[in-house]
């Protein structure tokens, strides 16, 4: 008798699409009321799934802020340092972060923005907050940052070769900075501080050019 159970590949698919969903209603239920106050009942609910459904992709809540996490901010570095060892450039990078930044730091004063905006409505100290309570998201915030020095050493290295950067300082140290200096910039945004970015991006080039 022929088996009325769907293919392995639908199954999967269709599993896949819960966890999606269910990371999803994280997101928007994180971005709308900060990490601690939704329940796990109130994200399930919004995701259309029951606890059993949760259970079957998360242990536990901490799980699935690990999991939002690394969806967003792992998307975050796509876009802006590039999937690929030769995507794009030092400026280019510097450029995107920047624009990144500037229209998540306007929609903080707009209604109803969309999950795809969670970097710009979450502020950091919430994240870094959670990160305290949860060391398994603490571990994954230092692995995402470290990957992004990782990176972004690769791209000043390659700069440096076309001779595009100074070289009178490490790669790797350049890389450190850039990165603080976003974290930085995620602090004033969330602080309201009156930082010009477009000043605050020439700088940063010109002080990294040969």
């Amino acid at each position: 008798m022929e088996s009325m159970q769907p293919p392995t590949g639908s199954r999967a698919a269709a599993k896949a699409e819960t966890r999606a969903a269910l990371i999803d209603a994280a997101l928007a239920e994180f971005s709308e009321r900060g990490f601690d106050a939704p329940s796990l009942d109130a994200i399930c609910a919004r995701a259309g799934f029951t606890r059993g459904a949760f259970y079957v992709h998360f242990k536990t809540r901490e799980d699935l802020i690990v999991a939002v996490v690394e969806t967003v901010l792992g998307a975050l570095l796509d876009a802006v340092i590039g999937t690929d060892a030769g995507d794009g450039n030092l400026a280019q990078t510097i450029d995107l972060y920047v624009n990144l930044s500037a229209q998540g730091r306007e929609r903080l004063d707009e209604t109803g923005a969309g999950t795809q905006d969670w970097v710009a409505q979450v502020p950091l100290h919430q994240l870094v907050a959670a990160s305290e309570r949860a060391p398994a998201l603490q571990d994954r915030l230092r692995q995402i940052l470290v990957d992004a020095l990782d990176r972004l050493g690769d791209v000043v290295d390659r700069e440096g070769q076309r001779g595009a950067v100074r070289e009178d300082v490490a790669a790797r140290d350049l890389s450190g900075l850039l990165v603080l200096l976003a974290l930085g910039l995620r602090v004033a945004a969330d602080l309201r501080l009156p930082v010009e970015v477009e000043p605050l991006r020439a700088a940063v080039k010109r002080l990294l050019a040969r």
